[in-house]
């Protein structure tokens, strides 16, 4: 399967996935992430390709899956370390994955995302819809600072 880790931050998902036989790309808005992912594939010996992209802006193509953990509060990035915790304080980030994301998947695509109690969820999945996107419920977990962590899968919605 070809599968993208978008936000891939140490590229321990993408690292899970390449061992068990993907094709990965691995991308991150964050140097320092995409660095330390490039380290982590090294000292396990796999293949990734790894890319520096907002998003999708540098990505081609479509992807069988397609993970990720986002940035979920609304608040904006002043800093690298913060871009995995804020997604712009009017969702900016959300805004543009789900404008984005459907010219990355196709029919039969699965498309994973984790989210927590502590965002607003009901803004995020309203600029979901807005794109022709929903969510289904797909598990989730009682975690310490949260409360609560979702794992959720995006698919288009039916009357899109």
């Amino acid at each position: 399967k070809s599968i993208l880790e978008l936000g891939c931050g140490s590229g321990l998902i993408s690292i899970v996935a390449a061992k068990a036989g993907a094709n990965v790309t691995s991308s991150d808005l964050s140097h320092t992430a995409l660095e330390n992912t490039k380290q982590n594939a090294i000292l396990n010996k796999v293949s990734l390709a790894i890319i520096h992209s907002d998003l999708f802006d540098n990505i081609p193509g479509t992807f069988d899956m397609i993970i990720i953990n986002p940035p979920y509060y609304a608040k904006d990035a002043n800093e690298e370390a913060m871009l995995a915790w804020y997604c712009g304080k009017n969702f900016e980030y959300f805004e543009k994955f789900f404008k984005q994301l459907k010219e990355h998947i196709h029919l039969n695509s699965e498309v994973i995302i984790v989210l927590t109690k502590g965002s607003d969820l009901s803004t995020i999945f309203g600029i979901a819809a807005k794109s022709g996107f929903s969510f289904e419920l797909v598990e989730e977990k009682n975690v310490l600072f949260d409360e609560k962590d979702y794992l959720y899968k995006i698919r288009p919605s039916s009357s899109a």
